[in-house]
Parts: C-alpha cells; structure tokens; sequence
C-alpha cells in the first residue's frame, strides 16, 4: 500500500514531517526519562528507587482520572475545525475549559480523602506531591492534544524539549545534593513547564481564545461535550486503573524492591518504545476522522499502520532481548535482567501499540461507547489475571501485562471488520465529499 493513499488531505510530505515532529517529541520525553532511570537505578538506593518509580506511576494514573477524558475531546474539537480555522466561535472548547476547571477543584478539594489510599506503607510517597505531579500531567496531556488536533507538530516539540532539560538539571542537582526530595520536585517542575508552554502556544496560535474562558459556554455545547466525553472519561479511568492495580497488586504481594524496581525499568522501556504508534496515531487521528466524515476510510488504511507498528516494536523487542546481557551491565549490579523478561515485557508494548492504532480509528468513528465497554471487559480480564495468576517477580508481572493487551486487541479488529462491513451493506449512510 502507497504510503501517500493512507491519509486523504494529507501530502507524504507532511505525513512525514509530522510523524518525525511526534516522533522526536516522544523520543525526547521518554527518552531522557529511560536514561535518567538508567542514571537513578545505579545512584539512588534500592527503595529511593522504588519510592521514586511508584510516585510517577500513581500519579500517571490519577492524572488519567482528572484529565476526565478531555484530552481525547479537544484533539476532536480542534480536529473538526481545523479546515475552516473556526475554534473561537466552538463553544466546545469553553466547555472544555469549565469542566477541566471543575475537575481540578474538586480533585484538590478531595484530596484528603483519596491521598492516603494511594500511598502505601511498604513504598510511602509524599500526598501533595504526588497531586502536584498529577495535575501537572493532566494539564500538559490536555495542552499537547489541543496542539495536536490542529496539527501545529512542531509546536508541541519545544515545550518537551525545554521540560526534559529543566529534569535533567534538577536530577543533576539532586545527585549532588543526594535529596529524593529534589529529584521528585525536579521532574514535577519539568512536567509544569510543558503545560504551560502548550496552553500559551494554543492561545498564541489561536485554538483557544479569549472568549472561550471569559464567559460561561453554550448550555448545548457543554452537554454535548459531556454526552460524548463521558464514554472517553469511562475508558481513561479504566485503561488508567488497569496498569495501576497490577503496581499495586505488586506492592502488596510484598514483591521485593529490586523486582518491583526491575519490572518500573521495563515498564520505561515498554512506553519508549510506544513512541512509533503514539506517533502514527497522534497524525493519523485527524485524518481518521476526516475519512469517517467522508466515508473515504478503507481496511487498508486502518489495518496497514497497525501491522507496521506490531512489526517494528517486535523487532525492538527481539533485539531487546539478545541485549540483555548489556542492559544488566548498564544498569549496575542490582539489577539482573532475563532475556525472557525484556522479551515479554516488549512484546506487550508491539500488543498495545496495535490497539493504539485500532483504537485511533476506534473514537474516530465515533464508536467510543463500543471502545468503553472493550476496556470495561479488559479490566476485568486484567483483575482476573492478578488474581490468578503468580506476581512474585518481574517475569510474571510483565506476562500478566502482556497477556491484558490481548483483550482489546481482538475486540479492536472485530470492531474494524464490522464498520467496514457495515460501510458496504450501507453505503449512503457514508457519503463521500464531492469535489
């Protein structure tokens, strides 16, 4: 399949350079996070580490949970307008802002409640931190969507740029100091600076707008922001809960620190490596939902970036684990790593990335109830798993997430098959634009 028939409106060109703005966005944040950890594994004490590994994973997840699905609905909005520049008069994005707006007071407000359950007393981590990071998080994933749906890449570039190296300073810092305390407040500070950037450039190039926080949205449009962000709301607060109960269910099967640590670096490794379909789908998305509109999308279209992206991260995997030997000698004499384990735990990210892909095409048609009730059934598969199976080391911690992948892969191509099906029994249903 021609690359340049994959996306309609969309020249090779500019695919291309897209791709490679993600791309390097992805490589530069993950990145310098999985070096960092190369650095913190052998310089910080076995339980800093594990301190430090559980305080970013938790807060990963609860920022899922105040994001409320928002990210997935400004990368639609903006998406949808961005042909006719027409996002000042979208009442949608004042919606947006309010409803964000509302979340974080009430997640601050109620931040007595739910702070303590989320420590643990095997790994403590510091509450107001750990909301800091988490607020930090859900406003710079909500910003680089907004940036993202209107296709200024690019611009989305430089916040992650700047932030990486505002972490890689205070990481600095803090090994001179030998403070956990600074380390942690270092990457926060990192994360607070990319959010910002992102809101400023979005209102500097015009997706958000003076009038969109100035007054009170539509009543129609905030209902119909939350008619169609609730399903997306159901599927953050799942996808977040999944990898966060098998954290959990690690600490409290009392796993020793060196294998929780080990499966935190692997986890490391399984998000750098999701950096291909993140980026296929972060510029496939609006093109996706262009093809929806115009009833142009084809099987081909959805199913060759999925294949590609399985087979480059398997690759990845493959190669990971032949290297093995070299990953335990980087990462210092704490840490013994099975070529099985890098193997599997890669293998699990070549799996969701796939489901990225499907899932892309997934919201693009609309289909987000449908993709809610996915995650609701791989949530179940995934407590099932825990329960049953052993969670003693790293090994089985990385089979068990690998195994959770397989879920909503399947029903992703189902669902594939049935709206290409569906689009041939009913093709008036999908007029394409003329001209």
């Amino acid at each position: 399949m021609k690359l340049k028939s994959l996306v309609d409106g969309l020249s090779t060109r500019a695919f291309a350079v897209n791709g490679a703005w993600v791309i390097g966005t992805q490589v530069v944040g993950k990145g310098t996070a999985t070096l960092l950890s190369l650095l913190l594994a052998r310089s910080l004490s076995v339980g800093e580490f594990a301190t430090f590994s559980y305080l970013f994973t938790t807060a990963a997840a609860l920022s899922s949970y105040l994001a409320a699905g928002l990210p997935i609905a400004i990368l639609r909005a903006v998406a949808e307008g961005r042909e006719e520049r027409s996002w000042a008069r979208d009442d949608r994005l004042g919606a947006i802002l309010l409803i964000g707006a509302l979340t974080v007071g009430v997640a601050i407000l109620a931040a007595p409640i739910y702070l303590p359950w989320l420590s643990s007393d095997e790994v403590p981590v510091p509450g107001f931190l750990l909301l800091v990071a988490a607020l930090a998080m859900t406003g710079a994933g909500l910003g680089q969507a907004g940036l993202y749906g209107s296709g200024r890449f690019r611009a989305a570039f430089h916040p992650v740029l700047v932030g990486s190296a505002i972490v890689v300073a205070f990481t600095m810092a803090s090994l001179v100091l030998d403070s956990l305390t600074v380390l942690i407040v270092g990457n926060i500070a990192g994360i607070c600076w990319s959010a910002f950037a992102y809101f400023r450039d979005l209102f500097r190039h015009g997706v958000l707008h003076r009038r969109h926080w100035s007054g009170w949205p539509a009543r129609a449009a905030v209902g119909d922001v939350l008619g169609t962000n609730l399903p997306g709301l159901g599927i953050n607060i799942v996808y977040a809960s999944m990898g966060w109960i098998l954290v959990r269910f690690l600490i409290e099967q009392q796993i020793s620190p060196d294998q929780f640590n080990m499966y935190a670096i692997g986890y490391q490794w399984f998000s750098l490596v999701l950096f291909i379909p993140l980026a296929f789908g972060q510029v496939l998305f609006p093109q996706f939902v262009a093809q929806v509109q115009s009833g142009s999308l084809s099987m081909p279209k959805i199913f060759f970036p999925a294949g590609f992206t399985f087979a480059a991260v398997a690759a990845c995997a493959l190669i990971g684990s032949l290297l093995t030997p070299v990953l335990s000698w980087i990462y210092g004499a704490k840490y013994h790593f099975e070529p099985a384990f890098v193997l599997t735990i890669l293998l699990a990210a070549a799996l969701s990335g796939t489901v990225t892909l499907l899932g892309s095409f997934v919201m693009a048609a609309r289909s987000v109830g449908i993709w809610l009730l996915v995650y609701v059934a791989t949530a179940l598969v995934a407590v099932a798993l825990v329960w049953i199976l052993p969670l003693s080391t790293a090994l089985e911690a990385a089979r068990t997430l690998c195994l959770i992948q397989l879920t909503p892969l399947v029903c992703a191509i189902v669902i594939a098959i049935r709206y290409r099906r569906s689009r041939l029994a009913h093709p008036a249903s999908h007029p394409k634009k003329s001209g």
